[in-house]
């Protein structure tokens, strides 16, 4: 098994030139090249600038990461993509949590992954809670995923980060399922659906 390399640089603020720079050095120190169509997804799980300025991913953080991949001619495609927290519209979240002036600026396209249509992935892994799970379509024909989580804490999981934003990679009535003392292995089954390209936090 290869082990994964972490990299860990100082940023005391949201400075979108800061955030750009780390992340294009990043990439370039593991040698990294997003291709073909590339999903960029937050964590907007709950998304509100006034009364949960802590529990989503920053718009100035996604600014900076945005800038960092579309230096790449190989992506033929960059969306921002996100399901929210179970019963907030997608759309909402990314209102609340300042994402469409970002996403407008640097030309790139939202992606509401309630909206799409969904579609079966099976499971190979011999544990796995189940044989198949679903996910939409657009995901499904990623090439690179670029994830961008919110580290932060959770009652189940104690923390939430890179595993367990792949919860918003499903609509409601799947992500449901198995949202209960199974969720870390359901987080492990997701694993499958898509492999990280990169992750920055």
């Amino acid at each position: 098994m290869t082990r994964s390399q972490v990299i860990i640089r100082h940023c005391d603020s949201y400075n979108v030139d800061r955030i750009h720079n780390l992340i294009r050095e990043g990439m370039q120190s593991l040698e990294i090249e997003p291709a073909g169509l590339t999903i960029l997804k937050p964590n907007t799980v709950i998304a509100h600038q006034k009364y949960f300025p802590h529990a989503f991913t920053r718009p100035e953080f996604i600014d900076g990461y945005i800038r960092a991949l579309k230096e790449y001619d190989s992506i033929t495609e960059l969306r921002f993509g996100e399901r929210c927290g179970i019963t907030i519209p997608t759309r909402h979240g990314f209102s609340d949590a300042g994402y469409y002036p970002v996403l407008k600026k640097n030309g790139v396209k939202p992606a509401h992954f309630e909206e799409m249509p969904q579609v079966e992935r099976r499971l190979r892994h011999p544990d796995a809670l189940r044989d198949l799970v679903y996910i939409p379509e657009m995901v499904d024909r990623c090439q690179f995923f670029a994830n961008a989580p919110k580290f932060k804490a959770h009652p189940w999981t104690k923390i939430t980060c890179a595993l367990k934003n792949y919860m918003g990679l499903q609509d409601d009535n799947h992500r449901l399922i198995d949202h209960d003392h199974e969720l870390e292995v359901k987080i492990v089954d997701l694993q499958e659906v898509i492999r990280n390209g990169f992750i920055a936090v």
